[in-house]
């Protein structure tokens, strides 16, 4: 992971909907931001990633070899973590939570006061510790 670029990801979200749009006014109002703020963003992406990006042509903003090979790689991606924050769930007090905890003794005598309070706050959690001997319990976590 460290091998990715910095970038905003507000940025890369921008060159998504611009790309389908085609039109620096309709991204703004997907974006809800003004056309001046959608085009300040477009140069800031511009920059970070030393490509035009887009040109007008006929009150039409057209995609560049680059930004067709970036959109093909990126739009996909965006879905991906999209769909993925879409499918985490919120905390339902309906529903029966089940937590396992693999510490060594002290580990769990510290999480004690923790663990009680939790037990006692939110009766649909229940958590088992399993106390272990070794510092490093590789095998058991095998």
């Amino acid at each position: 992971m460290s091998n990715i670029p910095n970038i905003d990801l507000n940025l890369l979200k921008l060159l998504a909907v611009l790309y389908e749009a085609g039109s620096v006014t309709q991204t703004a109002q997907v974006s809800h931001m003004s056309q001046s703020a959608c085009s300040h963003e477009l140069t800031r992406l511009r920059e970070r990633l030393n490509d035009e990006l887009f040109v007008r042509v006929n009150n039409k903003m057209l995609a560049t070899n680059y930004a067709h090979r970036l959109a093909n790689e990126v739009l996909p991606a965006l879905k991906v973590i999209s769909q993925g924050l879409k499918e985490s769930k919120e905390y339902d007090p309906a529903y029966r939570y089940h937590f396992t905890i693999v510490a060594t003794d002290y580990t769990a005598w510290c999480l004690k006061p923790f663990l009680s309070y939790l037990l006692t706050k939110f009766n649909n959690i229940s958590v088992q510790v399993i106390q272990l001997e070794q510092r490093l319990p590789i095998q058991a976590l095998k």
